[in-house]
């Protein structure tokens, strides 16, 4: 969030694509809460359990205007990151 930030000082709210089973990116998630909140940052979290999530996320994160997007890694986005990447070029949403 603190490199986000300090690329783009004007965001106001970040996507978050991650898998919720995953306990790991749960740990992630809540890291990333609190230091969105120092920020004044809005997430909009965005549950991916398997490949046909990744378009209906991107559909929402399209409708909700995100300014960034955070792609937690599990086994889903590692796989699809291809995808996950050039939907981001597509919309324009600088990704980590």
């Amino acid at each position: 969030m603190d490199l986000l930030k300090e690329i783009l000082p004007k965001i106001s709210r970040v996507a978050v694509v991650g898998n919720s089973i995953e306990p790991g990116n749960a740990e992630t998630l809540k890291e990333t809460q609190l230091a969105a909140g120092g920020f004044g940052v809005q997430l909009q979290y965005l549950d991916v359990r398997g490949p046909e999530d990744i378009e209906i996320a991107f559909s929402a994160i399209k409708k909700d205007r995100a300014n960034a997007l955070i792609v937690l890694r599990n086994p889903v986005t590692s796989t699809h990151r291809k995808q996950i990447i050039g939907l981001a070029v597509k919309n324009r949403l600088p990704a980590m």
